[in-house]
């Protein structure tokens, strides 16, 4: 996984808590044994130990016994599991991918990005498709091409669109759905930030 280093350690006080976290919250319909997470996070048992117990006193991690052993899973009924998520897929999965990916880019082909859909929902797995909405004059063509290593990297399918700025401040104003419930749906931005997006014209929902 693609890692912000210095900034996810700072946030939750320890290296390996966040990457089992973000191991976790990647496939929350599984459960996984303690030697699983050990290779997968990367982590000495010890320290894969300590996070664990750290996110089960969290109520962030589920804990069951199984004979003499115990398995966990992501608590998907934390009330902090949808925001807990999305921070993470800031620091290490998706959006971090996508974003490095875009940012050898600029204007006038990549005035603003951003991921939507269920990824920015925080709903999202390992086979959810990344939708991501470009701004600017970019070809889709030379969008899939610049995306093409995020995708190869995260094992996911990216459905990338762009529209010129132009064209999406038209369709916004005549009302287009699609494009107005993208626009009033949950993002996370990419490249640029949300002052760099077109306004929603008030009604026509």
């Amino acid at each position: 996984m693609v890692v912000a280093r210095s900034v996810a350690p700072a946030l939750f006080g320890s290296e390996t808590l966040p990457r089992l976290l973000a191991e976790l919250t990647a496939a929350p319909d599984r459960v996984f044994t303690a030697s699983e997470l050990e290779g997968l996070v990367g982590a000495s048992h010890d320290s894969l130990y300590r996070a664990l117990q750290r996110g089960v006193a969290a109520g962030l991690v589920s804990r069951e016994q199984i004979g003499k052993h115990h398995t966990y899973r992501i608590d998907t009924g934390s009330p902090i599991y949808a925001e807990i998520k999305t921070l993470l897929s800031k620091l290490f999965g998706p959006a971090e991918a996508l974003r490095q990916a875009l940012a050898g880019g600029g204007p006038p082909d990549v005035e603003a990005a951003f991921l939507f859909g269920s990824a920015a929902r925080a709903q999202d797995n390992l086979s959810s498709d990344l939708d991501v909405f470009v701004i600017g004059e970019i070809s889709r063509f030379a969008l899939a091409r610049q995306l093409a290593g995020a995708e190869r990297e995260l094992g996911r399918e990216v459905n990338a669109m762009a529209y010129p700025r132009q064209d999406v401040e038209r369709r916004l104003a005549e009302g287009d759905g699609f494009l107005r419930e993208v626009f009033n749906g949950p993002r996370l931005m990419l490249f640029g930030s949300d002052a760099d997006l077109p306004p929603v014209p008030a009604g026509g929902d």
